[in-house]
């Protein structure tokens, strides 16, 4: 089975195996790379004045399966960006604490579409809906 057959069939508990699995192998999977003539377009759209936080949010939105993978962006979704920070939410603190762990595979993935690395923190959140 290759790993992309394990995301989709593979869940323990409350939180996908994928996670260990990607923990387990260095923080490494199968998306393929991000191609460099749209890099390329990104960076130019960029130096527009009229780009904004909101216009990287939108992109990194649009871009999220592809750069994390279809099953964790199922379950995740970026919804602001603050700076250099993007602020992902996970359905609950169980995820919350696995994606810390994959910080640093995840700011390589999400800095994929931009030639240089502008994002520098991940913060996750999630809704407590006991309270």
């Amino acid at each position: 089975m290759v790993p992309g057959e394990l995301f989709k069939c593979v869940k323990i508990g409350p939180i996908p195996f994928y996670l260990n699995w990607l923990a387990s192998k260095g923080h490494t999977e199968t998306a393929m790379p991000f191609d460099p003539a749209i890099r390329q377009i990104i960076a130019s759209f960029r130096q527009s004045p009229q780009w904004n936080e909101d216009l990287d949010l939108r992109l990194l939105q649009a871009f999220w399966p592809k750069l994390v993978g279809e099953p964790l962006a199922g379950s995740t979704s970026v919804v602001d960006v603050r700076g250099s920070r993007i602020i992902v939410r996970v359905p609950d603190q169980t995820w919350k604490q696995q994606l810390i762990s994959l910080r640093g595979w995840m700011l390589r993935k999400v800095n994929e579409p931009w030639p240089n690395r502008w994002i520098t923190d991940i913060e996750f959140i999630y809704e407590d809906k006991r309270n």
